[in-house]
């Protein structure tokens, strides 16, 4: 059974919408009028298109899911593809690509469960082909109670995870049971202009995780407090009744280094303190996310999958416990928190 066109891009999730071609499905993962911000360069403008944090999902009792990507550019060389069966990874495909078509089919057990097929978070990819088993059956998967918006950097979009279910967004995710629109795009800074006019996604929680890039650019300590605070206003006026957490810069091996906004230490604390003027805003330490100890980074600065698997825990445990700020939160956050992390006895 061959799942094409309309009847496919029904099963993606993490999107804001997709382009149809004569030959598949294009996932997109920001409104028309974002682009433009990120044309300024071809690194951004390539990150843009590549699926981070994007899947199919899809109920079924097939015996097999084949799947076909046309691979384009991207971010890195390495690729992946990642398939859970109600949750638990169940199966993992890794490569490296310049570009070019690539098959795979995942044998499954026939037994009906709730599939979610993750894209390649490093590479642009169009969806050529979803196949089934002849007499399968198939059903989209209900959308959760809760929406996350996550806006960020190389390290949000989830580079140099090897695969892309590893990435902090995704996990964090998964335990907060929210659905997830990533925006991370490699090598970006805070900037206003990336924000669009409306948000069709509505999240209940936004992440925001930029500054490195800003710092390793020489950003001086009150150019970045502009641009934080402008930021920030723009973006709660889009989102007036979302939580929103501002995430300093992580740890990374560099982070000593005097720029002209100070060491990374020091530029965070002005992005903090800029951030803490907003009532509505919290603020998370970095530092306190990813251990600070070169291992659990893949090239001083990008977090390894076991670097992100503390990423997404430390967060997730940040955002649940920071309990002065439950007054704020969004009723329905609040509700499945209560779920998920409240002891019964």
């Amino acid at each position: 059974m061959k799942i094409e066109g309309m009847e496919l891009a029904a099963l993606l999730s993490g999107i804001i919408g997709f382009k149809e071609s004569d030959s598949g499905i294009i996932p997109e993962r920001f409104t028309p009028e974002q682009y433009p911000a990120f044309s300024k360069s071809k690194a951004w403008e390539i990150r843009t298109r590549c699926p981070a944090g994007c899947s199919i999902q899809l109920a079924t009792d097939s015996e097999f899911i084949e799947i076909e990507l046309e691979i384009g550019e991207g971010s890195r060389l390495y690729f992946g593809l990642d398939l859970e069966a109600d949750g638990v990874l169940v199966d993992s495909v890794k490569g490296e690509s310049e570009g070019g078509s690539i098959t795979h089919r995942f044998d499954l057990t026939g037994n009906k469960k709730n599939y979610t097929l993750y894209l390649p978070q490093t590479k642009t990819v169009e969806i050529r082909k979803l196949e089934l088993s002849s007499n399968a059956s198939i059903e989209q998967v209900p959308e959760k109670k809760a929406k996350l918006l996550t806006l960020g950097d190389s390290i949000t979009q989830g580079m140099h995870a090897k695969q892309p279910s590893q990435t902090y967004t995704v996990q964090l995710a998964k335990i907060l049971d929210m659905d997830l629109l990533n925006q991370g795009v490699g090598g970006h800074v805070y900037d206003v202009a990336s924000l669009p006019n409306e948000f069709p996604f509505k999240p209940e929680l936004i992440t925001i995780a930029y500054g490195v890039n800003d710092w390793n650019k020489n950003t001086s300590k009150q150019q970045i407090a502009e641009n934080v605070s402008a930021y920030l206003n723009r973006l709660l006026g889009l989102c007036p009744e979302s939580l929103i957490v501002v995430l300093t810069p992580i740890w990374c091996t560099s982070g000593a280094t005097v720029k002209e906004g100070g060491t990374l230490p020091e530029f965070s604390t002005v992005i903090a303190e800029t951030a803490d003027k907003f009532e509505s805003v919290r603020v998370i330490n970095g530092y306190s996310l990813v251990p600070n100890i070169p291992e659990y980074f893949a090239d001083g600065g990008h977090p390894t999958d076991l670097g992100f698997m503390h990423y997404a825990i430390n967060l997730a445990k940040e955002i649940v416990n920071h309990h002065p700020y439950e007054s704020i939160w969004p009723e329905i956050v609040q509700g499945i928190l209560m779920e998920r992390f409240q002891p019964s006895f």
